[in-house]
């Protein structure tokens, strides 16, 4: 697994407070999360052990705050969701 630098925690912290600051306001906005995945915020890079079978998402308002998050889908939580919804195809 790849380690973090100042530069990751520090982009972090700024989506964090970008977050934070739409959320007060009420705004709808968007959140670039980058190579995360979407659902469990974990890396999806090359090396990262989760880039294999990932998927990019767009615009994904996961609670309905009107907040989108762009980013990956990994293929853990893609499989956790089928796992916990059986009536869903394949």
């Amino acid at each position: 697994m790849p380690h973090r630098t100042n530069e990751d925690n520090q982009r972090d912290s700024m989506e964090e407070k970008e977050l934070y600051k739409s959320m007060k306001n009420n705004k709808k906005s968007k959140v670039d999360l980058g190579n995360k995945c979407v659902h469990c915020k974990k890396d999806t890079s090359l090396g990262s052990g989760r880039f294999v079978n990932r998927y990019p998402v767009f615009g994904l308002d996961i609670d309905g705050s009107g907040i989108e998050y762009d980013g990956y889908c990994c293929d853990k939580c893609e499989q956790e969701y089928y796992k916990d919804n059986p009536e869903i195809d394949d």
